[in-house]
């Protein structure tokens, strides 16, 4: 539990981090928070894997957003984590079931299977 508060806290500053550097690069300020939501989003899927970490983490840049008076910016913020989120979540399925697919045994009756 601790190391998955750690890595989730790692991950919160390193999504501060690349919106003030995708700032730095000239990117629009929508355009650099759907990305940088969507990256966070990913990582949070792959790294920790557990929904508690993504609603805390939702949780807190909706206070932040609040505070900085960005209220726009929130459900923008939300969409995108939750689209990283479940992108993620669709490429471990699709890799499940290419590894099944693998697995099962070739019909002899049927020709084209066995290609």
């Amino acid at each position: 539990m601790l190391k998955n508060m750690m890595i989730t806290l790692i991950l919160l500053c390193a999504y501060l981090s690349t919106m003030i550097v995708f700032k730095q690069f000239g990117l629009e300020d929508a355009f650099n928070l759907v990305l940088s939501s969507m990256l966070l989003g990913m990582t949070l899927k792959a790294l920790v894997n557990q929904p508690v970490y993504l609603i805390t983490v939702m949780l807190f840049l909706s206070v932040l957003f609040s505070v900085l008076q960005d209220l726009i910016s929130i459900p923008i913020m939300i969409s995108s984590v939750l689209f990283g989120h479940i992108a993620i979540h669709f490429l471990e399925v699709q890799k499940q079931k290419n590894l099944r697919a693998q697995r099962r045994p070739k019909d002899e009756n049927r020709e084209f299977l066995n290609e």
